[in-house]
């Protein structure tokens, strides 16, 4: 049995639609940070792609670790 605890499909549906979001923009951010002529705004930009950047490699690395662990977990059940 999982040491892990449970959690709930639409816990795992706001996680995921939380990470699209915040991909979505630091998508944008990226591209209009190299279009942006207007140095404010380029800082200003700069400072919300830096606050949402950690989250987003937070969520991918958490991830790819819950796939390995699913990985190993299917071997030795198989």
């Amino acid at each position: 049995m999982s040491q892990h605890p449970s959690i709930s499909s639409s816990e795992i549906g706001v996680l995921w639609i939380t990470y699209q979001q915040k991909t979505m923009v630091a998508r944008m951010l990226e591209y209009f940070i190299g279009k942006a002529e207007d140095d404010e705004a380029k800082k200003i930009m700069k400072n919300l792609y830096e606050e949402i950047n950690p989250y987003i490699i937070y969520r991918e690395n958490t991830r790819d670790m819950s796939r390995r662990r699913n990985s190993r977990s299917n071997r030795v059940h198989s």
